[in-house]
């Protein structure tokens, strides 16, 4: 099972590239996202300022019901640092995905994906890596039944509508 830590900056990417991305991870049974004990990770991806937060929050919230991710003790509140937070306390590999690393110019990158934060080695990769290194794994799909007529709202209820 591999657990990433998704960056609220991922939905600065191209809508097709972020929607393929959260599509991922609710269909495959090889992956989790990491997301903070105490919300506040779950807040800032809410309050994303994109022209398609409707549909990443929406996509979140199934991975959330699905029960697709793992929850990090690391007790920061802190908005700036709290997905490099989660990610350095998450158990095993150290995995991030950003839009670019242009916008962390001011981390000190190792190599070509990897930083030092706080004494920890993660892999910084950005949605273009990671869609293209996951789509080179073979891929364990995760049924969640049939769903037919219906529209998933922002609070994650599934109505029955005609689409």
């Amino acid at each position: 099972m591999s657990v990433y830590t998704i960056s609220h900056c991922v939905t600065n990417a191209e809508y097709k590239d972020c929607m393929t991305l959260m599509s991922l991870f609710i269909s495959r049974i090889d992956l989790k996202i990491a997301i903070d004990s105490d919300g506040v990770a779950e807040e800032i991806y809410k309050k994303i300022d994109s022209d398609y937060k409707f549909d990443f929050t929406s996509l979140m919230n199934i991975i959330i019901n699905c029960k697709k991710y793992e929850i990090i003790n690391c007790n920061s509140t802190n908005k700036e640092d709290i997905f490099f937070e989660i990610c350095k306390n998450t158990v095993g590999e150290h995995n991030i995905v950003i839009h670019s690393k242009q916008d962390y110019s001011d981390l000190e990158f190792i190599n070509h994906n990897k930083i030092k934060y706080k004494g920890v080695d993660i892999f910084v990769y950005t949605i273009n890596e990671i869609l293209y290194n996951l789509s080179s794994i073979p891929m364990s799909v995760t049924n969640i039944g049939n769903v037919t007529s219906s529209v998933i709202s922002e609070s994650g209820v599934i109505n029955h509508v005609k689409l």
